[in-house]
C-alpha cells in the first residue's frame, strides 16, 4: 500500500513501482510514468529526481503569479501596447489577488466558478458582464499557455459566464442632430469643434480624431487617412508607481486603418482650418507638439450639448448617431462597416445600427403604396 501523497507500491515480485504524471494526451487524459527499484528508498529517489527534472511536474507546481509573469512576457512582444497595459491591468487588478499564490493545479472549475461570482457581486462594485468575460479571457488564455508551454491541466469542468447584455444605443435624435451640427459649424474657430463635427458626420472614433494631424488629411482626393489612435493608459514600466502615460499608437485593429471620403459640405470648413499650418501640426490644436487627449475633447463635447440643452449622452454615441443615420438613408452595410474600420458586417449591425420607429414605420407603409384606408373594405 502506499503512502498518503505517494504513489509508491510494492509489487508481487517484490520489487517496488512508483507511478508520476509525465504529461497529458488527447482530451486531457492523463499519461503516467513509472519507475522500479529493488528497495523503497531507491524508487523515492528515482521520483525525486525525476520531479526535479519533469517540465510537467516541476511547472505544474509553479504559483500562479508566475505563470501569470511568463504569460505577459511573452504577450508583450506580440500585441499593442495599450492592450498589454489592459492585460498587465487585469492579471495585478483581480487574478493576482485571487490565485496569485495557488500552484497551477490547484486551479479547479469550481474555485474559477467562485471567482466569476464574486466579480459580479457588491465585493467588487458588481462590474459589468463584459468586464467579468473580459477578465476570464486572461485567465482562460494564462491557462491555455500554462498547458501548451508547460503541460499544465486545464480546471475540468463548465465554468459559467453572466450573459452577455445587450444595451440600448445612444444616439441623436433629428432635432438635436441639426442643433449640434448647426452650431459646430458656426464656430469652426474652434478646432474641438472640428473634431467633433468629424465624429458625428464620419464616425471616427475619439483616438482616432485626437491622433489626426494636417498630413491625414488629403485635399486632393478629399479623403481622410486613420492609421493612428491617441490614448492615455497605464504605464507598466518599472518604477512608474501606477502613473499613466499619453501614446500614439496602431488604431484598434488592421480593418480600423482606413481611408474615409470627406463630405462635399466639410471640405471648405477643413480647408479653411488649415490654411497657415504646417502639415504636421495636430488637427484639434494647429500645433505639431501640442494635442488634445480624448478625456478633454469628451469634456468639451459634454459642454456643447449642456450648452444646446441635448440630452446626457457619451462622445461615442456620435459614432451610433452616424452608423444610424447611414442605415436610415440607404447605406449598405459593407461599405458602413469599412467606413467605421470594423472586422466584419456583424459587428455593424449588433452594436451600431439603431431603426428608429419613423423608419420602421416608412419601411412597413413602402410596403403598401397604394393601399389607403377608403380603398379597403371591411367585410
Amino acid at each position: 500500500m502506499a503512502k498518503r501523497g505517494e504513489n509508491i507500491y510494492k509489487r508481487k515480485d517484490k520489487r517496488w513501482e512508483g507511478r508520476y504524471k509525465k504529461g497529458y494526451g488527447p482530451n486531457h487524459k492523463i499519461m503516467y510514468g513509472y519507475v522500479y527499484g529493488k528497495t523503497y528508498t531507491e524508487v523515492k529517489e528515482k521520483m525525486k529526481k525525476i520531479q526535479q527534472e519533469s517540465p510537467f511536474l516541476a511547472n505544474c507546481n509553479f504559483p500562479f503569479e508566475q505563470m501569470c509573469r511568463l504569460w505577459l512576457e511573452k504577450k508583450r512582444i506580440l500585441i499593442k501596447t495599450s492592450t498589454y497595459s489592459k492585460y498587465v491591468s487585469i492579471v495585478n487588478q483581480y487574478l493576482i489577488p485571487e490565485f496569485g499564490k495557488h500552484k497551477m493545479t490547484q486551479i479547479t472549475c469550481r474555485e474559477v466558478n467562485t471567482f466569476i461570482t464574486k466579480l459580479a457581486s457588491s465585493e467588487w462594485k458588481a462590474l459589468s458582464s463584459k468586464t467579468i468575460r473580459d477578465i476570464y479571457m486572461v485567465l482562460h488564455n494564462i491557462l491555455i499557455f500554462a498547458k501548451e508551454e508547460y503541460q499544465c491541466p486545464l480546471p475540468a469542468g463548465k465554468i459559467t459566464l453572466p450573459k452577455k447584455t445587450d444595451q440600448e444605443l445612444d444616439i441623436l435624435t433629428e432635432q438635436e442632430h441639426q442643433a449640434l451640427s448647426g452650431y459646430l459649424l458656426r464656430h469652426t474657430d474652434e478646432y474641438r469643434n472640428i473634431g467633433i463635427l468629424l465624429s458625428l458626420h464620419l464616425g471616427i472614433r475619439i483616438g482616432e480624431i485626437c491622433s489626426l494631424q494636417w498630413s491625414d488629411i488629403d485635399f486632393q482626393s478629399s479623403t481622410i487617412f486613420i492609421r493612428k489612435t491617441l490614448q492615455r493608459i497605464q504605464n507598466v514600466e518599472s518604477g512608474a508607481d501606477g502613473k499613466t502615460k499619453v501614446i500614439i499608437d496602431a488604431p484598434k485593429s488592421s480593418k480600423s486603418i482606413r481611408e474615409i471620403p470627406i463630405p462635399d459640405f466639410l471640405l471648405p470648413v477643413l480647408k479653411k482650418a488649415s490654411q497657415g499650418l504646417p502639415k504636421e501640426a495636430f488637427l484639434l490644436t494647429g500645433k505639431t507638439d501640442l494635442f488634445v487627449e480624448p478625456r478633454n475633447l469628451q469634456y468639451h463635447f459634454k459642454k456643447c450639448r449642456e450648452m444646446l440643452s441635448i440630452a446626457p449622452i457619451k462622445f461615442h454615441a456620435l459614432r451610433h448617431t452616424f452608423a444610424s443615420r447611414c442605415v436610415e438613408n440607404g447605406c449598405d452595410i459593407k461599405t458602413l462597416s469599412e467606413i467605421l474600420g470594423h472586422t466584419n458586417t456583424n459587428i455593424t449591425l449588433k452594436y451600431y445600427v439603431h431603426i428608429s420607429m419613423d423608419i420602421k414605420r416608412k419601411q412597413i407603409n413602402a410596403l403598401f403604396p397604394s393601399a389607403s384606408c377608403g380603398e379597403l373594405e371591411l367585410s
